[in-house]
């Protein structure tokens, strides 16, 4: 079988049948990596032994349901032992966490075979993945276009097949295509959401229009109040551990803006921010207690180019950049509810359309399993294929 080529679950059920052994899969895995990830810049750091010596451990024959499956972390806050974890900064270079996360732990419990790191924005901060310390993730679509972020290195290494990762009832779906604030969103993108929408109706669902979700366009101000706390504590840790000072040579501007802001704040500061963004959790998890899923455009506008959503300037004015172009996505983040962006399609650009599915906080099951029967149903519009995504695909001239 072509070891690569298939879905996570071919891969696994081969490895544990005996089929194909695990090492033959990290090795092919590396392997594609080093053919692949020229002029992309997804992986910045391979390191298949730690994973080859717990499969040795184990008689080199892993158990679990991810069993064999070889699996990339961010370099962002995916602590994993005898992994350098940089966060995609200057400042952290060299720090290794103590030990591993529970959540990566029970990934390798469960048989994933972690072989290396993927690029990060500086601590995750931004929507493309454009760190000054390692450079820029490039689209396999268009390498002069954002991959994303803070994902956007994991995002490349799946659509430029280095790995492969990264329901019963009818259900009353939410259609939400305008943004909270009036953003404009881009009429191939609603028409996506929309095709999505009547794809579930014929299947049986009940699909509902919502509303621009008014609390999302709110959450801009108080996320940066609560991320500069948050940001402040961990850098200062970081210099701790390092003897570094946090300042232009170590850090992005507009991540040092928050680490100053963070260390202007008081206690009386942080927890408001903090009350007033579970406040706003609040609200917006009322807006899923209507419907068991909620479809939207996963962003409001294609990829910007590299170098538009620069750390050049103050927080405040990348944060509004950044929710003008992916306004959908927050509300997730601070509700903790599942939510998943699945390709659907084209622009007239040829750059893939994503669309989101979220649910209530506990809910993946539905989440999952309305994906994988959208995948199912139209594999045309889910898997269209970079043609970007070449062995030797280079940067731009």
């Amino acid at each position: 079988m072509e070891l690569l080529g298939g879905s996570i679950t071919e891969l696994t059920a081969a490895v544990r049948s005996g089929r194909v052994h695990a090492r033959e899969v990290v090795d092919a895995a590396v392997r594609r990596i080093e053919e692949r990830d020229a002029g992309l810049n997804a992986v910045v750091a391979v390191d298949p032994g730690p994973a080859l010596r717990r499969l040795a451990a184990a008689g080199g024959r892993p158990v679990g349901p991810l069993a064999g499956l070889p699996y990339l972390v961010k370099d962002l806050h995916a602590e994993v032992a005898g992994f350098p974890l940089a966060r995609g900064s200057r400042l952290a270079v060299g720090l290794a966490p103590a030990g591993t996360s529970t959540l990566l732990r029970r990934l390798e419990q469960a048989g994933a075979l972690i072989i290396g790191r993927t690029n990060s924005p500086e601590f995750g901060l931004n929507i493309t993945t454009e760190p000054v310390l390692h450079g820029p993730t490039r689209n396999p679509w268009r390498p002069d276009r954002s991959a994303g972020g803070s994902s956007g290195g994991a995002a490349v290494a799946v659509a430029a097949g280095m790995v492969p990762a990264g329901p019963g009832r009818a259900l009353r779906v939410g259609l939400l295509t305008e943004a909270p604030d009036g953003t404009p969103v881009h009429p191939g993108y609603r028409a996506a959401a929309e095709s999505v929408a009547a794809e579930l109706a014929a299947a049986g669902h009940r699909v509902v229009p919502v509303g621009p979700v008014e609390p999302a366009g709110r959450l801009g101000p108080v996320l940066g109040a609560v991320i500069a706390g948050h940001l402040t504590a961990a850098v200062d840790d970081i210099c701790a551990a390092t003897g570094r000072a946090a300042g232009p040579e170590t850090l992005e501007p507009a991540v040092l803006d928050l680490v100053r802001r963070g260390r202007r704040a008081d206690a009386r500061t942080q927890v408001r921010a903090t009350m007033a963004l579970r406040g706003l959790a609040g609200e917006l998890a009322a807006v899923l207690d209507g419907v068991d899923l909620l479809l939207s455009p996963t962003t409001a506008r294609p990829a910007p180019p590299l170098g538009q959503l620069h750390t050049d300037r103050p927080a405040g004015e990348l944060f509004r950049e950044i929710f003008a172009i992916s306004p959908f996505v927050g509300m997730f983040n601070v509700t903790g509810g599942p939510a998943i962006s699945l390709p659907w399609g084209c622009d007239d650009a040829g750059m893939p359309i994503g669309v989101q599915l979220g649910a209530r906080p506990g809910d993946d099951v539905t989440v999952l399993a309305v994906a994988a029967a959208l995948e199912a149903a139209r594999p045309d519009l889910v898997r269209p294929g970079p043609t970007a995504a070449a062995p030797g695909h280079g940067a731009p001239a």
